[in-house]
C-alpha cells in the first residue's frame, strides 16, 4: 500500500512540471504584451505644441532621462519577445511541412517588426543615454521633439505593418491546416487590419489581445502531426 501511495505521489510530482511546461509556449507572447504595455505607459513626453522650455526641462531631469532609457530597453526586450512568439507560432503551424513547403514570409515580417520596434526604442533612448553616460550636452527642443516623434512611427507604422503581414500570412496557413478555427481566423484577420491602423493608437489593443489569445492556443493545442 505504501508503495502504491509513493508511486502515485511520484507520478503527481512528475505530472505537475509537465503541466507547467505545457504553458511555456505561451510565455513569450504574454511577456511581450506586459513589456510593451509597461514601456508605452512610461512614455510621457510633452506634447509637440508645448513650450521649448518644457521640453528642455523634461529631458534635463535625471529621473526622466532614466525613465526614457529604461523604456528603450523595454522596447528592445519586447521586440525580441514578439519575434520569439511569432517564430514559435510559425514553427507550430508549418512544422508538419517539409522545409521547401514552409512560407518564409511570416518569419521575414516578424524579424522586420522586431527590428523596427527595437529601433524605435533605441531612437527614443538615444538622447537620454547621451545625457546620462556621455559628456554634458545641451540639446535644442527641436531635436528633442524630432527623436521623440521618430520613435512612434517606427514602432506603430513600420512595425505595425510588418506585424500585420505576419499575422495575415500565418492565419491563412493556420486556417487551411485547421490549427485555427473559423472564429479565431476571423479575429486574426481583424487583428491584422488593426495592426495596419496602429498609428491611431487604440487598434494596438486589438493586436495585444490577439497575441494573448494565440498564446493560450499555443499552450493548449499540440503541433500539427507530420504527414
Amino acid at each position: 500500500m505504501a508503495d502504491v501511495t509513493a508511486g502515485q505521489t511520484a507520478q503527481a510530482g512528475v505530472g505537475a512540471p509537465r503541466g507547467m511546461r505545457r504553458w511555456l509556449p505561451a510565455l513569450p507572447g504574454v511577456l511581450y504584451v506586459v513589456t510593451f504595455v509597461v514601456a508605452f505607459l512610461m512614455v510621457q513626453t510633452p506634447n509637440d505644441d508645448e513650450a521649448d522650455k518644457k521640453w528642455t526641462d523634461f529631458y534635463g531631469d535625471r529621473g526622466h532621462q532614466i525613465q526614457l532609457l529604461v523604456t528603450g530597453f523595454l522596447l528592445v526586450i519586447a521586440a525580441m519577445l514578439l519575434l520569439t512568439f511569432l517564430t514559435r507560432l510559425h514553427s507550430r503551424i508549418y512544422g508538419a511541412r517539409t522545409l521547401d513547403q514552409r512560407d518564409p514570409l511570416p518569419l521575414v515580417a516578424a524579424g522586420t517588426a522586431g527590428a523596427l520596434i527595437a529601433a524605435g526604442g533605441i531612437v527614443g533612448a538615444t538622447i537620454p543615454g547621451a545625457e546620462i553616460f556621455g559628456p554634458h550636452h545641451t540639446f535644442g527642443a527641436d531635436i528633442l521633439r524630432l527623436t521623440s516623434d521618430m520613435s512612434f512611427p517606427l514602432i506603430v507604422v513600420g512595425g505595425g505593418f510588418a506585424i500585420a503581414v505576419a499575422i495575415a500570412v500565418i492565419t491563412r496557413a493556420a486556417q487551411r491546416s485547421g490549427y485555427f478555427g473559423n472564429k479565431l481566423s476571423i479575429f486574426s484577420y481583424v487583428a491584422a487590419a488593426a495592426a495596419v491602423a496602429e498609428f491611431v493608437f487604440f487598434p494596438i489593443l486589438v493586436v495585444l489581445i490577439w497575441v494573448l489569445v494565440v498564446s493560450v492556443v499555443l499552450a493548449r493545442r499540440p503541433s500539427l502531426a507530420t504527414g
